[in-house]
């Protein structure tokens, strides 16, 4: 959705003097906020231009109030500019301040898998300013720690082996629950995707990965309660 405003040409220049003009021109609006990541449609609080009087391209710089966090954030813009066309069109370049909020573990998950916590915690910070090629990758890295970690704490005799295990022979050797193992399987197949040039699972993103990784750490979560229940209770036998 476009949007016309009118925004401030900080570049504009009269007699060698700088001034303020006014500049008309449509704006792509954000579909959503940086910060809360809800949708939104923003209020629209001031813009300035840079634009000169030789050149075609013009920045732009929207500063939007978003109802939902209440918080402001900017919208970077770029086009040609035309002075007499009526509609001069300016593309959303990024949003900013990206969002700080990273996903908390609970302790038994920490304990587990360090590494798998502050990887999926860098995979979202890269996800939070818009590096959407890369973090698909890191996604990937934090599954196989997740999945190995765990692996070693139900086959502790065979640490070095599953270290040293491919991520799939690993999952289907050492995972035993069938609902882990379908999940940690479509997680790999999705991450392994966001690795090579080709995609085999196109209609999937690292979006629906993230979900299965969630709903993996939740199960192992359990798991890992059990597992406690289970050397306290045989210990005593």
């Amino acid at each position: 959705m476009f949007q016309k405003i009118n925004a401030k040409n900080l570049g504009y220049i009269e007699n060698d003097s700088f001034g303020i003009a006014y500049l008309n021109c449509d704006i792509e609006m954000p579909k959503e906020c940086p910060r809360c990541k809800r949708a939104v449609v923003p209020q629209i609080l001031d813009s300035y231009m840079l634009k000169y009087p030789e050149e075609e391209i013009a920045e732009l710089t929207t500063m939007f109030f978003c109802r939902g966090c209440e918080k402001v954030f900017l919208g970077n813009y770029i086009g040609n500019y035309e002075e007499y066309k009526s509609h001069n069109r300016m593309e959303l370049q990024y949003l900013s301040p990206y969002s700080e909020r990273i996903t908390s573990f609970s302790e038994e998950i920490y304990k587990l898998s360090p590494e798998f916590v502050d990887i999926y915690n860098q995979a979202e910070k890269a996800e939070n300013v818009g590096l959407d090629k890369i973090c698909g990758i890191a996604y990937r890295k934090a599954l196989e720690y997740l999945v190995k970690d765990f692996s070693i704490r139900a086959n502790s005799s065979n640490e070095e082996k599953i270290k040293s295990t491919p991520l799939g022979k690993c999952i289907n050797e050492y995972i035993t629950s069938e609902k882990l193992k379908a999940l940690a399987k479509a997680a790999t197949w999705i991450g392994n995707d966001e690795t090579h040039y080709v995609k085999k699972y196109e209609n999937y993103s690292f979006q629906e990965m993230k979900a299965f990784l969630k709903a993996m750490v939740s199960y192992i979560d359990s798991e890992l309660q059990v597992l406690e229940a289970e050397e306290l209770v045989y210990s005593k036998k």
